[in-house]
């Protein structure tokens, strides 16, 4: 998803970008709002949630890579078990790269927010218009 905010249209105001690539750009302002809102929904939805007993991130990358047990109890000890928005984002980018699916809320959030991938945390604003 393409991420803009209202500072960076009014900049590219100022700095007298051409009128279509303003109009291109003020529908994004409306998507990433909305975007905003589903992330604090995902976020208030999952608030509280805690790995207890089941397999994390980690733990479940282990499984499907056939590490030994002693592997697994380190990769299970890694795990983020009380707070999933804490979870390490290159743990997040190899489930991702693994295409595993049962990464949850710490997987959509990124997903919303349109980074390029989980690892860099960098917002893709590699489309933004050059004037």
């Amino acid at each position: 998803m393409f991420r803009i905010t209202q500072a960076e249209i009014d900049e590219m105001r100022a700095s007298q970008y051409d009128r279509s690539v303003l109009a291109d750009a003020e529908p994004w302002l409306a998507f990433t709002k909305r975007a905003d809102r589903l992330i604090a929904e995902i976020e208030t939805a999952f608030a509280g949630v805690r790995l207890g007993d089941g397999i994390g991130l980690l733990e479940a990358s282990g499984l499907d890579d056939y590490a030994p047990g002693s592997d697994l109890s380190d990769l299970r000890e890694l795990d983020e078990k009380t707070d999933w928005r804490r979870i390490d984002d290159n743990a997040l980018s190899r489930a991702n790269a693994a295409n595993k699916g049962e990464g949850g809320p710490p997987c959509f959030v990124p997903s919303v927010h349109g980074w390029n991938s989980v690892s860099d945390n960098t917002p893709a604003r590699r489309y933004l218009p050059i004037r």
